[in-house]
């Protein structure tokens, strides 16, 4: 694949690109015939008032016309007629030029014809060579055009070449390689992650270096003429006056023209027409990078480049390309606008360029790049950009933080795609398994480790090994199954009897490292509910981890569990053990789309859970439950006062945007996955300062070991309190909100699955009975009931039509079984009490039923829907009656730096004396922390820094002048000593012109490995020294154990915040409680430590641990698996059920379901040749808006539920399980404008029964037996 990695050479010098903007400003001022409007006699636009109006003049638009005539008058040139050159906005005289159509344009109509002479081309595949050859032959021809060369200049490269000198000190500064100093190393920083090597940047690469060509002449204005229009107005390796008034554009319907190859010319050049018609007054459109002559480029080139060479950022759709420096293969992918959210917001979709995810090792890969570069860019938004305005032109800030926004949106949808598909790696695992040696490049393993001397201990190191997952003289491919969702791959070792599972080709979990993953989940967060666990609900993790951890807590009442897709949760018991306690009836799962299942949750469930967990990839935070709530803040209204919410993996800033505090826990070596993080999070527990409570659980296997220890936040990384989180802006006054209409939006309905065993099979055979005592118990709950249906008397299946829902029941008094589908559309509060009542309908117990839930359609024009829709879904009310922070916005007392610095001088080692450095104001003025610590003992020395006391200097001057005093300071003081500087102080005098003081002491080596940092932020102007502070983890040490914090000091009146950073400290977050608390002791003030963030995670790649340290390869035996595997021989299934969900839709549209259409579709459907007999049938159409079909076979019902709109709901029952499929195919022939949105597939049956009897016939003793 093509690389753009040689188009730029290695940086040169800030000192060189300094001189060369110097230059090219005195280009502009001197050497180019540029004057000012006063001097030139033209105004800067038609109604400026400085000028008479008839005498303004635009002449950088009578120089561009000029250009268009020079070409029309070169020979063999064709310019329509039909065109012109103009401003954007003839009003406006700094807009940009560009061709229009002033006339209605054919399609295929000849508009340019561009002869040889008429622009310049060199023959170059090397990009590099391309332009420095280039820039030379335009350099000649500016030196013919200033009377300079060996002949003179063509008119049309004269005219253009004047229309360039006019108009480049509006274009050229746009580029980021002309910005300030301060400019530059914003976007530098923003685009390079210093712990990611050069190679893994993010794009473009050689951003603000552009001009770094060694062929370039920084000395001569017109060599940098030369080289910023080859570069910046060149196209491909040529220069082409006229045709670069072409507006570029990928959107294909915006391109309108299209050229013939400059390369293969011939003698009259190249034409230019029409792709498509072309209106009067609109532009000319083509493309920088899909164009006949763009070879490889749209496959290295892209949004970031244009922006670094153009300097512009590309409207959608955007192409990006991120990595292949390091990365293999690369990653592209294509951005384009759906359309705009009520906020105004791009509505984007996204895909890959070269029709899948290259991905080589997943995580470890292309995925693991994105989300730490994701991660990066958040707290360089708030940390590093936001501080800086006013220190640098406003429109390098202002493109910087739009092409901020657009890294951040690719990287997101780079992000989320990249969970769905994966290439397979391309490596011979058998040589990796060979020789430990053959994978260096995979492994990194510690001396003492060298040799592996089992085949179990490489095999533990085989896990933490990303793109060795699977070795296939060990692991073979045991299931693959495709449900409606996801391929579920499971993959099984005869040797350990290992089972490890894929989700559509992802990596998810092995059952030997289980308890690392959900106990520490699990576990860890219950510590921080301070009473007994008692009700628990959690999201995805369908593999029944979460859940069989949480189940072992003995004062638990409810566990509630929402996933999309149950074939997970099935199979994870067929081949782990797992059980998925359809039986116990303190678990309730409910399957279907997270955001309409929380929609669905009884409103009494909000507010009222001890522990949310949530297990999910990050297109959960794409997930919306209202239009102004998102999955993430619903889950968030779940958790009780006291209660907190933990979700896997990097979504630490996301989450703690939705919640007040928030604590992030990385994990090491965990076999497999080398480590593993969590967030743990609460609207109302401190988790800084909670207190951990052990509760009673038993069989826990490593929870307790694995994160013993006598420091409580050894493992935490970052740490936030929020006291604004995103749901400020949803509280509203009471008073202020508007009733809403009398429009019904929804029509939602909640179906159960009931499984009722070991009856009285007596009593089941009167089956006239049993249908009366099911009415009398449903209208006893208050349900009406409609009708009862059944293909003959002695059916033992019939169905209960309710005005609230339906109820179908299947007896089977042999095995003393009934089987209950339960759906209601209204009335979702008498659920649990009609469950209950038909339980007892037939003489059941609770104890003695398997159930789960499934989130479907319901049916408009229910007469309670007004009253139903308050039973259910989030309410935001007691969030809004949180007290709000009080405002302080006085002056914070002097007396409290003294403390500050004291106390936080404990925090650093006292084997040894250390020095301290000062960044002070000018020495005019008193530098007050120098005095405070003069005399400390523990100090070698205070040294101070000071600002330039000249107020006339420029920023980038004032800078560059305290640089250059630090510099003579340290060779000064300092000359050849070994000492160096542990601790820095900002002090409150100083200016942001010490901002890049250290790091010159970095450069210069004067820092010691582990050091300390300190300042205290008074007002929104020192917020420069918190990014000062934070250099240390940014920047100087980078690599964990590195932390800064921020901390606030408040009084009725004042809040004065000290930023603290700290490497090389493992204890940090302990010791700087302690001096927090010792700070507030000796100032009387109120202190808190608003976050603290940690540095980058030291990488774990392979590290092979021996047991007796810690990290166990789990086999089946060292868990109690007796009660799955009873559980599993007992399964009796007797059916299969579909519940299909459809979206009636006409040309991908939904559309209004005609009544009488689908009658007949249906009836249609019945004569199915797929079941044995004739289908008793029946129609309901006066229920609500819609209508209710039902066919019954002796072996089969199906019944269709249309909500009166556009979906229509079907539940399938069949005996013979290869009968359904067939099924559906009829039903979706009969009614084909049906499209399918969500299927659930599930056994029926009794003896707790989870799989199918395919599934039992396959595996009748399972592995881990």
């Amino acid at each position: 694949m093509a690389s753009n990695a040689t188009l730029w050479p290695s940086s040169a010098s800030n000192h060189l690109m300094t001189i060369m903007m110097m230059l090219f400003m005195i280009m502009l001022m001197n050497h180019c015939p540029i004057v000012s409007a006063e001097e030139a006699g033209v105004c800067t636009s038609p109604d400026d008032k400085s000028c008479e109006a008839t005498e303004a003049v635009d002449a950088a638009l009578a120089l561009a016309t000029k250009v268009v005539e020079s070409l029309k008058a070169t020979k063999d040139a064709i310019v329509s007629d039909k065109l012109e050159v103009r401003r954007v906005d003839p009003s406006d005289w700094t807009s940009d030029f560009y061709l229009f159509a002033t006339e209605n344009i054919e399609e295929d109509e000849l508009l340019l014809q561009i002869p040889p002479e008429a622009y310049l081309l060199v023959d170059s595949d090397d990009y590099e060579d391309g332009m420095c050859d280039l820039k030379n032959a335009f350099l000649e021809q500016i030196h013919k055009a200033d009377g300079k060369g060996s002949s003179a200049s063509t008119a049309l490269f004269a005219d253009y070449i004047a229309y360039l000198k006019l108009t480049l000190d509006q274009i050229l500064p746009r580029m980021p390689s002309l910005w300030s100093a301060k400019g530059k190393a914003l976007l530098d920083g923003m685009l390079q992650d210093p712990s990611i090597d050069d190679d893994n940047t993010l794009p473009p690469h050689g951003a603000t270096e552009f001009f770094n060509l060694e062929c370039l002449d920084a000395t001569d204005p017109d060599d940098i003429l030369a080289m910023a229009t080859a570069l910046g107005r060149g196209w491909d390796v040529a220069i082409t006056p006229v045709y670069d008034f072409i507006k570029h554009d990928n959107r294909e319907e915006k391109i309108n023209v299209e050229n013939t190859s400059l390369r293969s010319s011939g003698k009259t050049g190249f034409t230019v027409k029409a792709s498509d018609p072309i209106a009067k007054g609109e532009h000319l459109y083509h493309s920088f990078d899909r164009c006949i002559d763009c070879g490889d480029a749209p496959e290295v080139w892209g949004t970031p480049e244009i922006f670094r060479d153009k300097g512009f950022l590309e409207d959608y759709p955007q192409r990006f390309h991120f990595g292949g420096f390091g990365i293999m293969p690369i990653i592209s992918l294509d951005i384009d606008q759906e359309g705009t959210n009520e906020d105004g917001q791009p509505i984007l979709s996204a895909e890959w360029i070269f029709e899948q995810f290259p991905i080589y090792g997943s995580y470890y890969g292309g995925t693991r790049f994105m989300k730490e570069h994701l991660e990066r860019l958040e707290g360089y938004l708030t940390d590093v950009l936001v501080p800086a305005e006013g220190s640098l032109p406003d429109d390098e800030l202002e493109a910087i933080l739009d092409y901020y926004d657009a890294l951040i949106r690719a990287l997101t949808l780079g992000v989320q795609m990249s969970e769905q598909e994966y290439w397979e790696p391309t490596i011979d695992y058998s040589q990796h398994h060979e020789s430990l040696n053959a994978s260096e490049d995979l492994f990194v393993v510690p001396e003492e480790h060298e040799v592996v001397d089992t085949i179990d201990d490489f095999r533990r190191t085989l896990y933490q090994a990303e793109s060795l997952v699977y070795d296939s003289d060990h692991y073979t491919d045991i299931s693959s199954f495709n449900s409606q969702y996801q391929l579920i791959d499971h993959y099984f070792d005869p040797e350990t009897r290992d089972v490890c599972f894929n989700l559509d080709t992802i990596f998810q979990m092995c059952r030997s490292y289980w308890p690392y993953y959900h106990e520490v989940q699990v576990h860890k967060t219950a510590k921080y509910v301070k009473e007994d666990i008692k009700r628990v609900l959690f999201v995805g993790a369908g593999d029944n981890g979460l859940l069989n951890e949480i189940v072992k807590y003995p004062s638990l009442e409810l566990v509630v569990g929402l996933e999309l897709d149950q074939h997970v949760a099935r199979l994870a018991f067929k081949h782990f053990g797992a059980q998925t306690h359809y039986h116990n009836e303190k678990v309730q799962w409910w399957y279907g789309d997270a955001s309409k299942t929380l929609y669905m949750l009884p409103r009494e469930y909000f507010g009222s859970f001890d522990m949310v967990l949530v297990d999910l990839s990050d297109t959960i935070f794409a997930l919306t439950v209202s239009d102004e709530l998102d999955v993430v803040g619903a889950l968030s209204l779940l958790v009780k006062p006291g209660g907190v919410f933990a979700m896997n993996e990097l979504f630490f800033k996301k989450v703690s945007d939705v919640f007040e505090y928030a604590l992030y826990y990385q994990v090491y070596n965990i076999p497999k996955l080398g480590d593993q993080g969590f967030v743990i999070a609460s609207n109302d527990v401190d988790l800084l300062n909670r207190d951990l409570t052990h509760h009673k659980v038993n069989d826990v296997l490593v929870e307790d070991t694995l994160l013993k220890t006598d420091h409580q936040f050894s493992f935490v990384h970052d740490y936030r309190r929020n006291p604004s989180s995103t749901f400020d802006k949803l509280c509203k006054d009471p008073d202020t909100i508007p009733e809403k209409d009398n429009l019904q939006d929804a029509s939602p309905g909640i179906f159960m699955v009931l499984e009722v065993e070991e009856l009285n099979s007596k009593p089941l055979k009167k089956i006239s009975k049993v249908k009366s005592a099911i009415e009398k118990a449903l209208e006893k709950e208050g349900m009406h009931v409609v009708s009862t249906t059944a293909g003959k008397k002695t059916d033992t299946q019939f169905v209960t039509i309710l005005k609230e829902g339906y109820i179908v029941a299947r007896v089977d008094a042999e095995n003393k079984y009934c089987g209950f589908d339960i759906l209601l559309w209204s009335s979702f509060e008498s659920f649990e009490a009609v469950k209950l009542a038909l339980i007892q309908a037939v003489g059941g117990s609770r104890d003695k039923t398997s159930s789960f839930r499934i989130v479907t359609g319901g049916m408009y024009g229910v007469s309670t829907w007004k009253e139903d829709s308050k039973s259910h879904g989030p309410q935001i009310d007691k969030f809004c009656a949180k007290d709000t922070e009080p405002v302080r916005a006085a002056a914070s007392p002097n007396s409290l730096l003294n403390v500050i610095l004291n106390e936080s001088l404990d925090l650093v080692d006292k084997d040894a004396k250390f020095a301290v450095a000062v960044l002070c104001g000018t020495k005019d003025e008193a530098c007050e922390s120098v005095e405070i610590l003069k005399g400390k003992k523990e100090l070698t020395s205070v040294i101070p820094f000071y600002a330039c006391s000249d107020s006339s200097l420029s920023d980038d001057e004032a800078e560059e002048c305290a640089n250059t005093a630090a510099k003579e300071k340290l060779d000064a003081e300092f000359g050849d000593d070994e000492e160096k500087i542990k601790f820095f102080v900002v002090d409150p005098s100083a200016t942001i012109a010490m901002d890049t003081v250290i790091d010159l002491l970095d450069e210069e080596d004067k820092l010691e490995d582990d050091i300390y940092g300190l300042a205290t932020v008074d007002s929104q102007l020192d917020m420069w020294k918190r990014s000062v502070v934070d250099r240390i983890r940014t920047t100087i040490t980078r690599l964990d154990p590195v932390f800064r914090a921020h901390v606030l000091f408040n009084t009725t009146e004042s809040s004065l915040e000290m930023a603290f950073a700290s490497s090389g400290d493992e204890l940090f977050i302990d010791n700087l409680k302690k001096a927090v608390s010792s700070i507030e002791k000796k100032s009387g003030l109120t202190a808190e430590i608003r976050n603290i963030f940690g540095g980058l995670w030291k990488s774990e790649p392979t590290y092979i641990i021996d047991d007796d340290a810690g990290l166990k390869f789990f086999k089946p035996e060292d868990f109690d698996l007796k009660p799955s595997l009873e559980q599993y021989k007992t399964q009796k299934p007797v059916g299969a059920q579909s519940i299909i969900q459809y979206t009636n839709a006409i040309r991908q549209r939904p559309t209004l379901v005609v009544g009488e259409d689908l009658k007949k579709g249906f009836d249609k459907f019945a004569l199915t040749e797929h079941v044995e007999g004739n289908p008793f049938v029946e129609a309901y159409e006066n229920i609500g808006d819609g209508a209710v079909h039902i066919a019954i076979w002796d072996s089969a019902m199906v019944l269709v539920i249309w909500d009166g709109r556009v979906q229509v709901d079907v539940n399938m029952f069949c005996a013979d399980l290869t009968v359904t499929a067939a099924m559906q195919a009829d039903l979706e022939k009969a009614l084909p404008d049906l499209e399918i949105k969500l299927r659930d597939f599930h056994p029926r049956g009794y003896g707790q029964v989870v799989n199918f009897s395919e599934d039992l016939v396959d595996m009748e003793e399972p592995h881990w037996a």
